[in-house]
């Protein structure tokens, strides 16, 4: 063999040995950083967050022998688990379970009255040193102000997100980061007469897998007012106000939701923009009037004597309405538990989607319940922080939580619990079909504080009172219009100047 082989063969085995070598000592580097997360401060992750200016480090050493104390706020449900066990009570179970994985953790779990705007006190918390550190609530951006709140991205690493629904996910994501962690989602609909449709040659399973548009809904519901024979047309002699009559749908006045859908459905533009100014879209609120004016003039709707909210739920148990709505988690929980009780009854309810318009995206105007982390102004909230997202996640996926969901009506968030809690709510297949329908459309962003408060100005001056106006037939859908385009100029104002 010659001399200039062996070298070749000398320096191919030095370079093989030096990568073994390198491989070796990345293998056990490795290893001890397993064996010791949280790493030191100047893993790439925290050099990342820091670089990108996120205020917490997403791996935090805690000290075994430090006491710390964590408070918790949500509401107190009115629901109990068992006879002798009320929701408040079983919330001492994840407070124990939490306490036994940290042994140097104290957790003081607060419950409020549901009747609280707790919202509203956390954003006036957050001025204060009285902040919890974790907050369980409906979702708003307007709780992340202040400087206070923590982005949850920073504890999952760059690309690590739970195995949440997509609008869940999207519905809390600001600039790319995540700031609160969803629990659950509510999405209305509306409450649909099986019975009655099946009659109607309603494609309910079509209906469930692709949605309906308004066309489709008023021919339906004109084939309900036919089907009521004769009183149904001692009604039409009555100018369309018997009470004998079967309506295609019956509404409560008193929830916006139903306005707010349509508009959403027809354009992306809200009825205020998120600065406080209009976002009225002339087009898409022409097609919403006229959609309406269907409805007035075809006798959909009941007459203003029967529009009460109590009503609604009265003239569908009688088979006098084809669908009522919206229908938000309380009215689907009584369809459900009336059913449930009375099987064979005549009525049969069926949960639906919002009709559309047919040149529009079918959108949901769905609430998040999500957990917020804060920071605290003591010196060792990062400490907390880490630990509170711990307790949030522990929360988020606790046999409590999963059955809370399942007696309120809602929509697990995690994708990975609704295998449990099928089994607690026990869904039937059209509500299983509405869920997978209604989770992956676009859902309707959420409304700031300011949004919100201007929206509903608009709703008690001017839409609440111009419906009422339009139902009754005092105004044409054109004056409609002009009375919501008029009361948004004169109602709304920057939120940037509302410092009221």
């Amino acid at each position: 063999m010659s001399r200039f082989l062996i070298s070749r063969i000398l320096k191919w085995l030095a370079f093989a040995v030096l990568g073994a070598t390198m491989l070796t000592g990345l293998a056990l580097v490795a290893l001890e950083v397993s064996r010791s997360l949280p790493p030191h401060r100047y893993h790439p992750l925290g050099i990342y967050y820091e670089a990108i200016g996120l205020p917490v480090h997403p791996f935090l050493p805690v000290e075994g022998d430090r006491q710390v104390s964590l408070e918790v706020w949500s509401a107190d449900w009115p629901v109990r688990r068992s006879q002798e066990l009320s929701y408040a009570e079983s919330i001492r179970n994840i407070v124990y379970e939490l306490q036994r994985a940290y042994p140097g953790v104290s957790m003081k779990y607060r419950l409020f009255p549901l009747e609280e705007d707790l919202p509203s006190r956390v954003l006036e918390s957050i001025k204060t040193s009285e902040l919890p550190d974790i907050y369980i609530g409906p979702f708003t951006p307007d709780l992340l102000a202040g400087q206070r709140s923590i982005a949850l991205t920073a504890f999952w690493g760059r690309n690590a997100r739970p195995t949440c629904d997509t609008i869940a996910l999207a519905y809390v994501t600001m600039d790319r980061d995540v700031w609160a962690w969803p629990i659950w989602i509510e999405i209305p609909g509306l409450v649909g007469n099986k019975t009655l449709l099946g009659k109607l040659g309603a494609d309910i399973a079509g209906i469930l897998t692709a949605g309906w548009t308004w066309e489709e809904f008023i021919q339906l519901a004109r084939k309900a007012s036919a089907m009521s024979g004769a009183a149904a047309a001692r009604g039409q002699e009555n100018g369309g106000r018997g009470s004998d009559g079967i309506y295609g749908l019956v509404i409560n006045e008193g929830d916006p939701t139903w306005f707010e859908y349509l508009l959403s459905a027809r354009s992306p533009a809200m009825l205020v923009k998120g600065d406080g100014t209009p976002g009225l879209d002339r087009q898409g609120l022409l097609d919403v009037a006229g959609f309406l004016e269907e409805l007035r003039k075809d006798h959909i709707v009941p007459p203003p004597e029967m529009r009460a909210s109590h009503r609604m739920l009265e003239l569908f148990w009688q088979g006098k309405a084809m669908t009522i709505g919206p229908a938000w988690p309380g009215l689907v929980r009584h369809a459900r538990e009336r059913s449930i009780k009375s099987p064979s009854g005549p009525v049969r309810p069926v949960l639906l989607p919002f009709p559309r318009h047919p040149a529009s995206p079918y959108s949901v105007p769905v609430r998040v319940y999500a957990g917020y982390i804060y920071r605290q102004l003591a010196d060792d909230w990062r400490e907390r922080a880490r630990l509170a997202a711990d307790a949030l996640a522990r929360i988020a996926h606790d046999a409590n939580t999963i059955w809370l969901m399942a007696r309120l009506g809602v929509v697990p968030a995690d994708l990975g619990e609704r295998y449990y809690w099928q089994d607690e709510a026990r869904l039937s297949y059209e509500e299983n079909a509405f869920i997978a329908y209604s989770t992956r459309v676009p859902a309707t962003p959420a409304a700031t504080r300011c949004q919100r408060e201007l929206y509903n100005k608009m709703l008690a001056g001017v839409i609440t009172p111009a419906l009422r106006e339009f139902w009754d037939g005092r105004i044409s859908r054109e004056q409609l219009m002009e009375m919501i385009e008029r009361g948004a100029r004169d109602l709304l104002y920057p939120c940037d100047n509302a410092s009221h």
